[in-house]
């Protein structure tokens, strides 16, 4: 089940809400990189810990 790895975000497959979209962050390890590096200033921003490489897989729209 997707599930959005955005620090307090709450949006899940199970959960659908018109107009949100998941979008899977790449497994090619560069591309990979760059997407990790705007998800911890998103966690930073929100003013959450980041959570570990593994569990970054899906963001929402």
């Amino acid at each position: 089940m997707p599930y959005c790895c955005v620090p307090r975000c709450k949006s899940s497959s199970k959960q659908r809400t018109p107009g949100i979209s998941f979008y899977e962050i790449p497994s090619n390890p560069e591309l990979r990189a760059k997407w990790r590096k705007v998800y911890r200033r998103l966690a930073y921003a929100r003013g959450a810990l980041p959570v570990d490489d593994a569990s970054l897989s899906y963001l929402t729209s």
